[in-house]
C-alpha cells in the first residue's frame, strides 16, 4: 500500500508547533507501521530532515504552487502512481480538489472561523478558499482536541462519525534535566542568565503577551522577584512583526524592556533546556487547537500557568494552574506563588508531569493506523 503524506511542516516551517508535530508524528509512524510504502511531499528541492533514509520511504518535490492553492501536480502524482491514501498534516490545506484516493486530514486550528482578528487577511482568505474542500474531500478528519471537534461540527455541520479525536503525544526528549546543566547551556548558547518566566509559541495578538507584560511589571515590583526576566521563545518576524513592534513599545512604556528576551526560533533540541531552566511556563492564549508547548513543559516538571478556557481545561486538567486573563491581580499572585513557594512549585510540577504521561505518541499512532487500514482495506 502506498501512503502519501504532506511534509510541508517539517521542510518549510521550522520553529513552529506544526514542525514539532510533523517530526514526531512521522518518526513514530515509520517506526510503528512498517508495512506501507511511504511518500513524503517535500517543499524544497533538497530535503533536510531528521527522518533520514528509511526503507520504503521516498521524498517528492512536486513544486506545487501552494500560495495559489494549485495542487494539480499532487493530483496527477496520486493518480499516476496509484497512491492508496493521502494524509494532509497541515490543517487539511493540501487536500487535492480532484479526489483520486482516500483522503485523511489532521486539523489543529479553526481560528479564522472563531474570530477574524485571530489571523491575518492572507491566511483568512486561504482558509475560506481551501477548507470547505478539505471538509468535502476528506474521508476521515483527525482533530487534536475535543475543543476543535466541537468547533468543526459547529461551523461545518459534519457528521461526528467522520471525525476522530487523536491527541498529539509528547516527545521523549522532554523530561526533567538537572537545573545546572540547563543553565550552563542557556548561558553558553544564548547568553541567558538568572531566573526567568517562559513563553513558547508564536508572537501573535491572540496569545495575550501584552497582558503577560503587565503582570511581569507587577511581579518585578516585589523585593524578591525584582530581577525576574521573561523569555519569549518563538517567531516574531513576518506577519508577526506588527504585534511584536507594539510589544516593544509597551515594554518601553512599562520600563521592563531590559527584562524581556525575544530569542526568535531556537534549535528544537535545545527547547528542553529552556523548559527545565524556567521557573514556570505561562500561556495566556485566547485560542489554540492544542497547546503542545504546555504539554512539553509539564513533561519536564515545569509548572504551567494557563488561560482558564475550554481547551486548557481539557488538556491541562489538574496538571497546572488555570487563571482568568481578565484578573491581572490573580495572575500576579499565581505567578508569585510558584516563584516564592518551593513546595507549591514542586507540587504543580509533579501534577503536570503526571498529566503529561497521558499523551503518548504510541497511542496516537495506533489510532491513526486504525484509520489508515479501515480506509484502505
Amino acid at each position: 500500500m502506498k501512503i502519501c503524506i504532506d511534509g510541508i511542516g517539517l521542510s518549510n516551517l521550522k520553529g513552529t508547533s506544526l514542525y514539532s508535530y510533523t517530526s514526531e508524528f512521522l518518526n513514530n509512524l515509520f517506526e510503528m507501521y512498517l508495512q506501507p510504502e511511504y511518500q513524503v511531499v517535500w517543499g524544497k528541492s533538497k530535503y533536510i530532515t531528521s527522518l533520514g533514509e528509511k526503507n520504503k520511504l521516498s521524498y517528492l518535490n512536486l513544486e506545487m504552487n501552494r500560495a495559489k492553492n494549485d495542487y494539480r501536480k499532487l493530483e496527477q502524482h496520486i493518480k499516476k502512481d496509484n497512491v492508496k491514501l493521502y494524509h494532509s498534516l497541515n490543517n487539511g490545506f493540501s487536500i487535492p480538489f480532484e479526489k483520486n484516493c482516500k483522503n485523511v486530514s489532521t486539523i489543529y486550528d479553526l481560528s479564522p472561523m472563531e474570530n477574524m482578528l485571530f489571523t491575518d487577511k492572507k491566511y483568512y482568505e486561504k482558509f475560506m478558499t481551501v477548507f470547505p474542500n478539505t471538509v468535502e474531500k476528506s474521508d476521515k478528519i483527525i482533530v487534536v482536541s475535543n475543543f476543535i471537534k466541537k468547533q468543526i461540527i459547529k461551523y461545518f455541520h459534519i457528521d461526528e462519525n467522520n471525525i476522530k479525536v487523536i491527541y498529539p503525544g509528547c516527545s521523549k526528549q522532554f523530561e526533567p534535566i538537572e537545573y545546572e546543566v540547563c543553565k550552563k547551556v542557556l548561558k553558553n548558547n544564548y547568553n541567558i542568565e538568572g531566573d526567568f518566566l517562559l513563553y513558547v509559541g508564536s508572537v501573535h495578538q491572540r496569545k495575550n503577551l501584552h497582558i503577560l507584560f503587565k503582570v511581569l511589571k507587577q511581579i518585578k515590583e516585589y523585593r524578591y522577584t525584582k530581577d525576574i526576566k521573561l523569555v519569549i521563545l518563538g517567531k516574531y518576524d513576518g506577519k508577526r512583526e506588527e504585534y511584536y513592534s507594539k510589544l516593544k513599545i509597551l515594554a518601553e512604556h512599562l520600563k521592563i524592556k531590559d527584562s524581556i528576551i525575544f530569542t526568535g526560533t531556537v534549535d528544537y533540541k535545545d527547547v528542553k533546556y529552556f523548559y527545565n531552566a524556567a521557573q514556570c511556563l505561562i500561556n495566556l492564549s485566547q485560542y489554540d487547537g492544542f497547546p503542545l508547548s504546555v504539554l512539553e513543559a509539564m513533561a519536564c516538571k515545569t509548572p504551567v500557568i494557563c488561560n482558564n478556557n475550554d481547551l486548557f481545561k481539557e488538556v491541562v486538567g489538574e496538571g497546572g494552574i488555570l487563571v482568568d486573563i481578565d484578573d491581572e491581580m490573580y495572575m500576579k499572585d499565581a505567578v508569585l506563588e510558584t516563584l516564592l513557594n518551593k513546595n507549591y512549585r514542586n507540587f504543580v510540577g509533579e501534577s503536570g508531569k503526571k498529566q503529561s504521561e497521558k499523551y503518548k505518541w504510541s497511542n496516537s499512532i495506533e489510532k491513526t493506523i486504525e484509520i489508515y487500514e479501515s480506509l484502505a482495506y
